[in-house]
């Protein structure tokens, strides 16, 4: 990190620190996992200690830092009212606002401490996204509401994030271990899952169907997550296991509403 007249380099063994003419080196305790330069000061997180302040060249440990103690690879990233944002592989995220360290507030915390939370990049709008070790993307909102949630399932090629990074057009790259996608971020985007045993897709009345001729699910509505935001197919129970294709019939004469058809290995079927 760069502060006036000098940069800083973390090592696992060693923090060192340049000014143009000498080089300090610390050492830690345990091992050095993360360093932050915020509101003209110095944090740097050791994993047999928790997070410290550095202070006339010395450690001293924060009122609550020993929160992060044995944590894996510390992320910071400035947050509303001067507080830092603080993510790492081994706990959910925190808030430190100078004073205090308490709990980032939101409905994944738990899966995002079981997921490894590898990388943090800011998005356009004031949101984070969380790249995960075993979890996909999470792009949250300011609030820890959920905006998306990247995975396999919603199209991406691997779980296992390594980098992430905004591009000059805001679009999100994602880094994986043998794969790089580029994710477009725009509100007018909606991500969908792979469903590659269906055969005939329709939208009907504001709904998205699904229809499929082989498989465990025969015919399914697609449906926002309550929690993710990512849509799911909800299978819709039917007496048959094969279809192939979907016709919405419009009543000519217009005395009635448009029905949904679908030809199965039954006949034409109405879905209701």
């Amino acid at each position: 990190v760069h502060v006036p007249g000098a940069h800083y380099f973390r090592a696992y063994q060693y923090l060192f620190r340049w000014d143009g003419k000498t080089m300090r080196v610390w050492k830690p305790k345990g091992r050095f996992q993360g360093i932050a330069y915020h509101q003209g000061k110095i944090y740097v997180s050791d994993d047999a200690v928790g997070l410290q302040e550095m202070v006339n060249e010395e450690f001293r440990p924060l009122p609550g830092g020993e929160v992060f103690k044995d944590a894996i690879r510390l992320n910071f990233l400035p947050w509303d009212q001067g507080a830092l944002f603080i993510a790492s592989r081994s706990t959910a995220p925190y808030l430190f606002d100078g004073q205090s360290i308490r709990p980032f507030a939101t409905p994944v915390a738990a899966k995002l401490k079981e997921t490894q939370v590898y990388n943090v990049t800011p998005l356009p709008g004031g949101g984070v996204c969380l790249g995960t070790l075993r979890g996909g993307v999470y792009l949250l909102n300011r609030d820890g509401s959920v905006r998306k949630h990247l995975t396999v399932d919603a199209g991406i090629p691997a779980d296992n994030i390594y980098s992430t990074m905004l591009d000059a057009e805001g679009a999100l790259w994602v880094g994986m271990s043998k794969n790089v996608a580029r994710v477009d971020l725009s509100p007018h985007l909606t991500l969908y899952p792979k469903a590659p045993n269906f055969s005939s897709i329709a939208r009907h009345q504001g709904t998205i169907y699904l229809a499929a001729s082989g498989g465990a699910t025969t015919v399914a509505r697609l449906l926002p997550n309550p929690t993710t935001g990512v849509y799911e197919a909800r299978e819709i129970p039917t007496s048959f296991n094969q279809a192939w294709r979907f016709l919405e019939f419009k009543d000519p004469a217009g005395k009635h509403p448009p029905q949904l058809l679908l030809a199965t290995q039954l006949g034409v079927q109405r879905v209701e």
